[in-house]
């Protein structure tokens, strides 16, 4: 910011749990720029928040490019009010020596579901975990994948992630998951410590860093590889009592071309994990950092928002604030009448949920 000298720039720790609620009904306290998950942009805070369509024209021949897809991702009605700066994809995690010593062919870019199954079944004969614990937005890819989905373009849930295809696709993901895991190993400190093989965020798997290669998320049957990520944007508020800097501040953040917000969002992502100085496996072997800001520079131009990834929040976890389903649910869908009557009760939980949200005031109201 040395175009601006004098300029202090005050930040402000927002979380949705402790503070986010009171910013929404005392707009005097709200930032200049705010950090927001897209469903945080498109609910709660709409009206809230300024169409910076003109302001990324002015930038697009810098910004074309990957950066400029992020930016299509987290549109808005098809507008842009988010800059993206966070996105953490799924990724795949497997112990290189495990794969090494037992003769397993590991992962590779264009592998497919059918390869996951035979590596996973190879796994678990020799002894070892495949560790793919179900959640809400982590199953979203392979549900779309293999044909379903979560919402539609108008963002309607249910009739649509109780659709037949999407009950079908629960179905097809609960027998894969089934023949390559139980729900109970996900309590045994013994298959965890037998781990072969993680799928999961970005940024989650910490203790396996020294001993892990990465790979990409199977190929599905169409031959294509869909992913999603936990994104967040940054956007200017209407409150904004400096719009000019506010901007000029973002500017600053993301760089002046395509790869260097590409840069700006993987370093961002990393840093604020701490994933790049808190973990020692990664400080004693660093090249396992850049081999996954490698594979993040790529992925998180395939992985559009989760859906349900509705508020941002500081605690350890990053799971969805929506209604949930323990574990032992995904591993009973392989029954469709069970995936239908459940994902049509799951559907209206999560529907009603997303209405409570964009009404989110600090009384609850």
């Amino acid at each position: 910011m040395e175009k601006h000298p004098g300029v202090k720039i005050e930040f402000i720790d927002v979380d949705y749990e402790r503070n986010f609620k009171q910013l929404l009904e005392d707009p005097s306290q709200m930032p200049d720029v705010i950090e927001l998950t897209v469903n945080e942009a498109r609910l709660p805070m709409k009206g809230r928040i300024v169409n910076l369509a003109d302001r990324i024209e002015d930038m697009a021949d810098k910004w074309q490019g990957d950066y400029m897809t992020l930016i299509e991702f987290a549109e808005l009605e098809g507008e842009a009010y988010l800059l993206p700066i966070r996105s953490e994809p799924m990724m795949v995690f497997y112990i290189t020596d495990i794969f090494e010593n037992k003769g397993i062919t590991p992962p590779w870019d264009g592998w497919t579901w059918d390869d996951y199954l035979s590596i996973g079944q190879q796994l678990v004969r020799e002894g070892h975990a495949v560790w793919n614990p179900p959640s809400l937005n982590e199953v979203e890819p392979f549900i779309v994948g293999f044909g379903g989905r979560y919402t539609d373009a108008k963002h309607r849930i249910a009739g649509v992630m109780d659709s037949p295809e999407t009950v079908n696709a629960f179905v097809r993901y609960a027998e894969i998951l089934n023949a390559v895991s139980s729900a109970e190993q996900f309590t045994s400190e013994s298959a965890f410590m037998n781990r072969g093989l993680i799928v999961g965020r970005a940024l989650r798997i910490r203790e396996e860093y020294e001993r892990v290669s990465i790979a990409p998320i199977p190929e599905a049957p169409d031959g294509r590889r869909y992913n999603n990520s936990l994104m967040t944007g940054l956007a200017i508020t209407t409150t904004a009592q400096q719009p000019e800097l506010a901007w000029a501040y973002i500017k600053f953040m993301l760089g002046e071309s395509s790869d260097e917000a590409i840069d700006a969002v993987v370093n961002y992502t990393v840093g604020a994990s701490g994933a790049d100085s808190s973990f020692q496996p990664i400080v004693r072997k660093p090249e396992t950092l850049e081999e996954l800001k490698q594979w993040l520079r790529y992925e998180i131009t395939i992985s559009p928002p989760a859906s349900f990834d509705f508020a941002w929040m500081d605690r350890g976890s990053r799971a969805s604030s929506a209604p949930g389903r323990p574990i032992p649910q995904y591993y009973a869908y392989t029954d469709v009448n069970t995936a239908q009557a459940d994902l049509t009760q799951w559907a209206q939980e999560i529907e009603a949920y997303a209405a409570t949200f964009a009404g989110q005031t600090a009384s609850g109201r």
